[in-house]
């Protein structure tokens, strides 16, 4: 019975039966059928949908949808999928959204901090624009965070140039409409030139929607190349996700140097 107050399909086999019937018979059928006071009806392959169903739809105040795809599965699955991601959860955070050799990376940090100008460095390097300013998150059907510009995709505004459009000054090869939230970046001002850079990969985090995104702060400063630094903290995430980690690399190394020292 509650099948009946779903979503419903009208095609051809449908309109050829409601065609066979007596003007009388079609009338008290869908009259019947109606009453069961279903959302939206979606009618396919149509040329050109009969008058009377046209009547009957303004009568009962019902949604009419058409689509030009014929099989019923593929429109319930690309329907289906539509109003999934549609009220998929959602937040909206500030920062700029890029690729950089396959990860989709957040750069975040306080107004001012440089975000979208370490952002335009990177895409003059060959990465590409997701979304600048505001980034919208949706968490999909398999659990995945995907990021795509709340507003207009492909501009960014650059202090003392405006605003650019990323896509015309680079191409298409050099943006991108959403991409899954690997990482985060939080860009920080270097207050001290004795503090150096603090990366932590494996302890700082930050959850997003239920899941728990790897963070970690990245400290800049003027003399510092940020775009490169970020370069290298995900080529550097991308090491340890295959398996290697410079840290323990480096002590192992440091402990090798050291039995050396002592025995000589």
């Amino acid at each position: 019975q509650e099948g009946y107050k779903g979503i419903q399909l009208f095609g051809p086999g449908e309109f050829n039966y409601l065609e066979k019937l007596t003007e009388e018979e079609r009338n008290k059928n869908l009259s019947r059928y109606f009453e069961e006071h279903f959302p939206v009806v979606i009618v396919s392959k149509i040329e050109k949908i009969p008058e009377y169903f046209l009547d009957i739809i303004k009568e009962k105040d019902v949604i009419l949808l058409e689509t030009s795809l014929d099989r019923p599965s593929h429109i319930v699955a690309t329907f289906s999928a539509y109003l999934e991601n549609y009220f998929a959860p959602s937040i909206s955070l500030h920062g700029v959204f890029v690729e950089l050799y396959g990860f989709g990376v957040l750069l975040t940090g306080k107004s001012g901090i440089g975000k979208s100008e370490t952002a335009l460095e990177l895409i003059h390097r060959g990465h590409r624009l997701i979304a600048d300013d505001a980034v919208r998150l949706e968490k999909g059907v398999i659990g995945d965070i995907t990021g795509r510009a709340s507003k207009l995709p492909y501009f960014m505004e650059i202090r003392g140039l405006g605003i650019i459009d990323v896509k015309a000054l680079y191409g298409v090869g050099a943006v991108r409409i959403s991409k899954r939230l690997d990482i985060i970046i939080e860009l920080q001002e270097l207050k001290s030139e004795d503090y150096l850079t603090a990366m932590d990969y494996q302890e700082s985090s930050e959850i997003i929607l239920g899941n728990e995104i790897p963070k970690f702060k990245l400290y800049i400063s003027s003399g510092r190349n940020a775009a490169a630094m970020v370069e290298i903290a995900v080529m550097n995430l991308m090491a340890k996700r295959m398996g290697y980690n410079s840290d323990e690399m480096y002590l192992e190394e440091m402990k090798k140097k050291i039995k050396i020292n002592k025995t000589n």
